[in-house]
Parts: structure tokens; sequence; C-alpha cells
């Protein structure tokens, strides 16, 4: 374990091409009730680099400034979902999602100096593939007024054995509501989405910094989105 409290730094991302690709394929059936949605999202890799200062150096152990860099792969993602239209103006839609996080297995810094003896510093995440689940519905009340609401159950990756505070996360239950207004070429969306994360208990962590029978309470959040558009 580094020391921290009396550590400073700076982390800076580089400006560096991320190659990526995306592809999906739609299937529209010929009795128009039905839409059919297969994707596939690859890994990225992203790198960052900054300067790490310590503040008191301590010679041979810790440097006064080193550099740090280091590494994370995004992961690849599935999704699929179908819709189904039992009238023209409602529609059902549920979907699946898999992210496959178990690529995140560890979380590597490289130092140009040696700190605390190494110029390495690796912390086991071992994080887990998840699912992520949703459904939704849309009602047409007018030609200009659509009603939506819609739930999502979103898995947590990390595995309790290296969860750490950096990512205080768990399961995740999102509730939305929502309306679409249309006038001539103009639109307007406005949603709201109530988030419930339950709590994580830190008992069986063995992560680096984690305070032994440490816990996070259940945490909420309330979101509220707006988007205005215009056909041209």
């Amino acid at each position: 374990m580094f020391p921290s409290k009396e550590t400073t730094g700076r982390f800076m991302t580089k400006s560096i091409l991320c190659p990526g690709a995306r592809m999906g394929i739609f299937q529209h059936p010929a009795n128009d009730q039905w839409r059919v949605g297969l994707s596939y999202k690859s890994q990225v890799e992203i790198g960052a680099s900054g300067t790490q200062k310590f503040n008191p150096a301590m010679p041979g152990v810790l440097p006064a400034k080193t550099g740090v860099s280091g590494t994370v792969v995004l992961p690849d993602m599935i999704a699929a979902g179908v819709t189904y239209y039992p009238m023209p103006n409602l529609s059902i839609e549920v979907g699946a999602m898999l992210t496959r996080w178990s690529t995140y297995n560890e979380f590597a810094l490289e130092f140009d100096d040696p700190v605390a003896f190494s110029t390495e510093k690796v912390d086991e995440k071992n994080w887990d593939d998840v699912m992520r689940y949703s459904v939704g519905v849309e009602y047409g009340i007018t030609d200009w007024l659509d009603l939506r609401a819609g739930y999502v159950f979103d898995e947590s990756p990390l595995d309790p054995k290296y969860a750490d505070y950096i990512v205080p996360g768990n399961d995740r239950h999102l509730f939305n509501l929502g309306a679409g207004f249309k006038w001539n070429s103009w639109t307007a969306d406005v949603s709201y989405t109530y988030l419930w994360m339950k709590g994580r208990s830190y008992a069986d962590s063995v992560a680096d910094g984690v305070v032994q029978n440490s816990y996070s309470k259940d945490s909420y959040a309330h979101i509220y989105g707006l988007t205005i558009g215009y056909t041209f």
C-alpha cells in the first residue's frame, strides 16, 4: 500500500486515437407489428499519463515528482431488443445487454521512477460480465403527445473480494417516466428517472485501502432530461 495522506498528484489524459467498431442489424417483419434489433460494440483501449508528486518526498522511497501512465480496456457489449405494436399508437419494448467487464481484471500504473521500491502498482479488479435488462412502453395519446414509462435493472460487475471505494457500486434499479411533444417541425422530450442503488458490504474485500467491515448505504438519485429537436 502506498502512503496516501501526504501525497498529491496530477493525472492528465493524452490526446490519443482510440479505434473501435460498432455494428448492428435491424429487422422489420412484413406484418408491421414487430421490430427486432441486434448490435455489437467492440472493445476500446484508452490510455492516460501525467505526473505524481509526493510531499514530503523520501529519498529512495518516494520521489518528489515522477511520471505515471496507464491503460484501460473498455469492454465490448452485445445488445438485443424486441418491440411489439399491439396497436399503431402503442409499443412495448424489451431489451437486454451483455457487457463483458471480465476484460477488466486489473488496474495497473507504471512510474518513471521507483515508488515504494517499485515502478509499477497493480490493483486486482477481476470484474464480472454483467447483464442489463430493460422494458418500456410508449403510448400515443394524440398526434402531438406520446407518454412513456420504463424500468431498467443493471447488474454490478464488482467482485466482492476486490471491491473498493473507487467505484462504490452495486446492482441498480431505474424507474423512468417521460413524454414527447410535437409541434409542426419541432419536438420536445422530457423525462424523469428515479435511480436506486443497493448498498454494499466490504467485509469480504481484500482491496488496497478498504477498511475492514466497512459498508456503503443504499443510494438514490433523481435524473431529469430535456431534449429539443427541429426537423428540416
